[in-house]
């Protein structure tokens, strides 16, 4: 069994677009237990990392859309706009 570091599971939960709260929510523990394990401040049972990892391996990515990412409007120009 692969043991993730703390930046594997931080990257992990960023990249699915989950916050610290939502998973220690889905794996039964506290947002600042899963704080501590991402900074790499504590070393967890391995039944804690068995549930991060379980909640991780079965959570979608978020579908993100540009509207919810950008600051200012899109804009398309043609050659002959000039």
């Amino acid at each position: 069994m692969h043991i993730p570091t703390p930046e594997e599971l931080r990257s992990r939960r960023e990249a699915l677009g989950m916050r610290q709260t939502e998973l220690a929510k889905q794996a039964g523990i506290s947002q600042s237990m899963v704080a501590r394990i991402e900074a790499g401040n504590v070393d967890p049972r391995v039944s804690t990392l068995n549930k991060i990892i379980v909640v991780l391996n079965s959570a979608e990515p978020r579908k993100i859309r540009a509207a919810q990412i950008m600051h200012t409007p899109v804009m398309s120009v043609q050659p002959q706009d000039a």
